[in-house]
Formats: structure tokens, sequence, C-alpha cells
């Protein structure tokens, strides 16, 4: 009943008067679950989107990784570590659809969303709206200048330690009869 007497609902929303409180609250009950359902349904459909999209990729990513180690000339494989290869055909598509391709679409999403919020923000509120933005966006600025080269550093470690752990995998596993009569199994589980 208060929310009819709203001058805000009195001015745009005038008809609702004329609706029995009784049916507005379930008429409004229906749209809020209308609303919800949509949004459920469309989240689904734009993650469905996204995971087929960044499935495919990652195929077509491998698969030229190991077209381009396949038609390689033969000295290069000599120079290079199996394991190496081995990872960088198996996971580096997989890193790259994780830390590039993935991030990339939900920036993308979320600035879309932001951007909605802060147009819809600025016409109502334009002063308060710039001092938001003004601190949110500093606060933002100081976090990813403070994470940068931390995150840098990591992904760095993670692939050299994934690597080490994939060549010895291989070495271990491509000359498994030398390591289990020589007695070698502990050696490359140690490293």
């Amino acid at each position: 009943q208060r929310v009819l007497q709203n001058p805000y609902v009195i001015h745009h929303l005038g008809f609702l008067s004329s609706i029995p409180p009784t049916s507005l609250v379930l008429y409004s009950a229906v749209a809020l679950l209308g609303v919800f359902l949509f949004k459920n349904i469309y989240l689904f459909l734009v993650l469905l989107a996204q995971s087929t999209f960044t499935q495919r990729l990652q195929a077509k990513l491998a698969v030229r990784v190991l077209s381009a180690y396949l038609y390689s000339p033969y000295y290069l494989h000599l120079q290079r570590n199996p394991a190496e290869l081995l990872r960088n055909a198996n996971s580096e598509a997989l890193d790259i659809i994780a830390s590039v391709v993935l991030p990339g679409l939900i920036l993308t999403m979320e600035t879309l969303t932001v951007s909605a919020i802060l147009t819809l923000l600025f016409i109502a509120e334009p002063a308060v709206s710039i001092f938001a933005c003004l601190l949110l966006g500093g606060s933002a600025m100081l976090f990813i200048k403070t994470i940068r080269r931390r995150l840098s550093r990591y992904g760095e470690l993670i692939q050299y330690f994934r690597g080490k752990m994939l060549q010895s995998v291989h070495e271990s596993l491509s000359s498994v009869k030398v390591t289990k009569v020589l007695g070698r199994e502990k050696y490359f589980l140690d490293t």
C-alpha cells in the first residue's frame, strides 16, 4: 500500500492504483520470477556460447602447435627436449585459453555491464557517480600496479616447473626398463 503512495509511482505508474493490492503483489511476484528465469536462461546461453567458443579455439590452437612441430625440420627436434614439445602441444593451448581468452571475454562482458550501470548512474546522479568512479578507479589502478609484477613472475615459475615435471615424467616413462633395473623410481619421483 505504501508503494502506491510513493510520488514516483503515482507520477509514472499511476495505472497501478487501479489494481487491488493482493493482485499487485501476485503480479509483482510473477514478474520477479519471470525476470529471474530470464536472467538464468540468458546466463546459461552466454556460458554455453563462451564454452563452445573457447573449446573450439583451444582445439584449433593445439592442432596448429602440433602441426608446426610435425612439419619442422628434424634437426630442431634433436635440439629440443621432447617433454617441452609435449608440454607445448598439450597444455600451452589450454594455458592461452585460460589466461588470455577467457579473461578477455569476461573483461569484455563486465565492461559492457559496468558501462551500462555507469551510464544510468551518470544520468541519475552525476556528481556522486564521478566521485565513485574516481575512488574505485584509483583503487583498481593501485591494486593492478601492486600485483602485476608478482603475477608475471608466478606465471614464469609455473611454466618452468611444469616443463621440469613433464620432462621428468617423460624421461622416467620412456626409459622405464632402465629405471626399474637400476631401481631409480625414487629418483624420478623426487625430481
